[in-house]
């Protein structure tokens, strides 16, 4: 009997050792696939092994994401409620901060879209193309998107002269309702930008033509952007004052 025999005959008897799991260490039963530590693949590089590092790192993106968007948050608004001050390097004031254990992470990204608008219409371009990828980013995380945040991401793209992503938000606005009002006012929005009069024209006249029907439908997007439909129905030149000279009289 060789060695090698010897060896294996002695080995008979014994308990198998129980193999360990490479990523953690534990200790893990022969026939087990994961590691009931940590989840890792104990069979090498398979489809589910892959698949559970996969889902656990893109838990690990949107948590890492949450964290960044809550202190971006944070930031930006504590840095402008913090009292001004000349004879003194500036304190935080971390009594003015919102609770962002209460904050939704839609909420986040609402603050941080009226962030970028306010920079913008400040003529703050620097400061609204800062907070950019940080607005994209928390509202790509959102579960879903309703209208009232494509309009926001469409107007985040349009800060940043991204007509492309623009004209995606706006063409998921019209699915379902292709007269959708507040696709018409991006749509002007970019026409004016562009020095584009007949597209300005064409617009102006397809929101007027919708307007009435639209507005019917009582959308909630309408009611938290209503100044903005109203400004652009405004802007339309059929809804000029009309003359008031005298009928039968040419005016002078």
């Amino acid at each position: 009997m060789t060695r090698s025999d010897q060896r294996k005959s002695d080995n008979r008897g014994k308990p198998a050792k129980e193999p360990a799991c490479p990523s953690c260490g534990a200790a893990t039963l022969s026939e087990a696939r994961f590691c009931h530590g940590c989840g890792a693949s104990l069979a090498g590089e398979t489809g589910d092994g892959r698949w559970w590092a996969g889902s656990l790192a893109k838990l690990g993106a949107v948590a890492g994401l949450i964290v960044v968007t809550m202190f971006a948050v944070a930031t930006f608004i504590g840095r402008d409620s913090a009292p001004p001050t000349s004879a003194a390097p500036p304190t935080p004031n971390f009594n003015a901060l919102p609770d962002l254990s209460q904050m939704t992470m839609r909420e986040a990204a609402d603050r941080l879209f009226n962030r970028i608008m306010t920079a913008s219409e400040k003529g703050n371009r620097a400061e609204a193309l800062r907070f950019v990828p940080m607005a994209v980013q928390a509202y790509g995380a959102l579960r879903a998107l309703n209208r009232d945040a494509r309009y926001h991401l469409a107007l985040i793209h349009g800060v940043a002269d991204d007509r492309g992503n623009a004209d995606q938000q706006i063409a998921a606005l019209r699915k379902g309702a292709p007269d959708h009002l507040l696709a018409l006012v991006l749509e002007h929005e970019i026409a004016v930008r562009s020095g584009d009069r007949v597209a300005e024209a064409r617009v102006l006249a397809a929101f007027a033509a919708a307007y009435d029907t639209e507005i019917a439908t009582g959308r909630p997007e309408y009611e938290a952007h209503r100044n903005t439909i109203e400004k652009l129905r405004a802007a339309d030149p059929s809804r000029a004052a009309p003359s008031t000279a005298e009928p039968g009289r040419a005016a002078q």
